[in-house]
């Protein structure tokens, strides 16, 4: 398949307003010519003004609207899975998810095709730059026993480092296998080590081919209140034996806001 055809596909709503117009740009100058892209807004039925935005940025044809529900994991479960079925009633070979916040280079697509995976993502951090400092000179205090792991944990409440949205396997205490993602310490282990295979990489900038998104729709449920669709479809990947890769050597630019600010998270 010499130029397979790719559906970028976006989540958003309207607390992403701070770097639509950035992520627009962004996703028009990627320098493949066989792609087309459609957003997916799940903001408030009373936040129709950035529904127009949109439509305004992108155009009508390529902007669509779907429920919120109770929260915003469901809400980004609504977009994902409007996506899917927009994907599989064209003639695409690839879906890329790139979430609004982030700012792929203009040769993402072309790079990962290049890697010939069913599911290849992208390496970008979650996390805060601000936040960085101040964790840091927590963790070294604590390192020397100046500060008790009490006094650390309850003085980093809240700090979002920055670490990479890699997820692994976490087997627990009571034997359930769930996941964790890779912390601010094991981060610099996958930073440029090439294609690297692991549990799951978040959906931020993902690359899936086409029989992979025919065979798992998106889910979440109400076990975890911290947990999205992602989560949910890596395991179900892993269950089925299917391998999952990231790019570790391209950083791709991460703007995100606070989790905090979302309202019905």
């Amino acid at each position: 398949m010499s130029n397979p055809r790719v559906l970028v596909v976006a989540p958003i709503y309207s607390g992403k307003d701070y770097c639509v117009e950035r992520y627009v740009k962004a996703i028009e100058n990627l320098d493949y010519d066989n792609y087309d892209h459609l957003m997916v807004d799940n903001s408030e039925e009373s936040e129709d003004w950035f529904f127009k935005k949109l439509q305004f940025l992108v155009g009508e044809k390529n902007v669509f609207k779907v429920p919120r529900g109770d929260n915003s994991r469901v809400a980004i479960n609504n977009a994902m899975n409007f996506a899917r079925e927009k994907f599989l009633k064209g003639s695409y070979d690839y879906m890329l998810v790139v979430e609004s916040d982030l700012f792929p280079p203009t040769d993402t697509i072309t790079r990962l095709l290049s890697h010939g995976k069913a599911v290849v993502g992208s390496f970008y951090l979650l996390g805060h730059a601000e936040d960085d400092e101040p964790y840091y000179e927590l963790l070294s205090m604590a390192s020397k026993g100046l500060v008790t792991e009490e006094v650390f944990k309850a003085a980093a409440k809240g700090l979002q480092p920055r670490r990479a949205c890699i997820f692994e396997l976490d087997r627990k205490k009571d034997g359930f296998m769930g996941t964790k993602n890779v912390g601010v310490e094991a981060t610099p282990n996958y930073y440029l080590k090439g294609l690297k295979k692991v549990h799951g990489v978040g959906l931020g900038c993902t690359l899936i081919r086409r029989d992979i998104i025919k065979r798992f729709p998106f889910w979440t449920d109400s076990r975890f209140v911290n947990k999205h669709h992602d989560v949910y479809f890596y395991m179900d990947l892993h269950n089925a034996n299917i391998p999952v890769f990231v790019d570790t050597d391209v950083l791709i630019e991460h703007m995100p806001s606070r989790w905090s600010l979302v309202s019905d998270m």
